[in-house]
């Protein structure tokens, strides 16, 4: 519920809770805001997956921002759209879990988000190794996916047309 998610996210936040196993969140249980509220787990969490938010806010900018970690192996948006003002701060978590999957996400602007991934990796050992592109943005974007592989240096290691896995070499 809301009421549980705010709390556990209060108490991330003033560090009382410094690790989770999982957190999953979808659009029809929760709030549109709950993503905002939630951030502070974000950075405490081994597995995040949040499904069918719109992601366009300042406030949620702010919100990841202030809510970075490393504890994160697995990032994951399904059913979400991605406005243009918040791909560099998806890119960011991206950037900062192991794995990031995008199932049927929709990007205002995907060149923002591919910008920011970009940056937001360089050499860091400990970030993304793996992106995992699923139906809307594989199809949409396959050619700027394989761009970002390339700009980044890693292989492309599955191509179905319905989905594409970009990894880091190592």
């Amino acid at each position: 519920s809301n009421d549980v998610v705010h709390n556990l996210s209060n108490l991330a936040s003033k560090g009382a809770i410094t690790y989770m196993d999982e957190v999953w969140l979808h659009s029809e249980h929760e709030t549109s805001q709950q993503p905002v509220i939630a951030a502070p787990l974000l950075g405490v969490t081994r597995s995040v997956r949040l499904q069918g938010f719109s992601f366009g806010s300042d406030q949620w900018n702010l919100s990841v921002t202030n809510s970075l970690g490393r504890k994160t192996r697995m990032f994951q948006l399904r059913d979400c759209t991605v406005e243009k003002k918040c791909g560099a701060s998806v890119a960011e978590l991206c950037s900062q879990a192991k794995v990031a999957e995008l199932d049927d996400v929709t990007f205002g602007d995907f060149s923002k988000f591919s910008t920011a991934f970009i940056e937001k990796s360089g050499d860091d050992e400990e970030g993304c190794q793996m992106l995992w592109f699923w139906n809307a943005p594989a199809k949409k974007h396959r050619q700027e996916i394989f761009e970002l592989s390339k700009r980044l240096g890693w292989r492309v290691c599955r191509d179905t047309g319905d989905d594409i896995t970009i990894v880091k070499f190592v």
